[in-house]
């Protein structure tokens, strides 16, 4: 999920709740293409395309990713230091 609307391409309307950890729940009102940038085990940067991300105009200034969908795509993740998150596709 994202509030960036400049980081979208190909967003489509899409219309949904989401329900998040504070109980809280918003609205989707998008959903579409996501291209980030992440450094790989070589310190190199590597942009991925995450497809299905929710356009969330109030989410606020940080994006959430669905471990739970990460983990369906047969995706590793770890906890290294908190705040830092390694996402790793196998």
């Amino acid at each position: 999920m994202s509030s960036m609307r400049e980081r979208f391409e190909n967003l489509m309307d899409h219309k949904a709740s989401i329900s998040i950890a504070s109980g809280e729940t918003m609205e989707a009102s998008g959903v579409g293409e996501n291209v980030v940038t992440v450094k790989d085990g070589n310190d190199c940067l590597t942009p991925i395309r995450l497809r299905e991300v929710l356009y969330v105009p109030t989410l606020g200034p940080n994006n959430l990713i669905s471990v739970h969908a990460f983990n369906r795509l047969e995706g590793r993740w770890s906890l290294e230091g908190q705040p830092k998150i390694v996402l790793e596709f196998i």
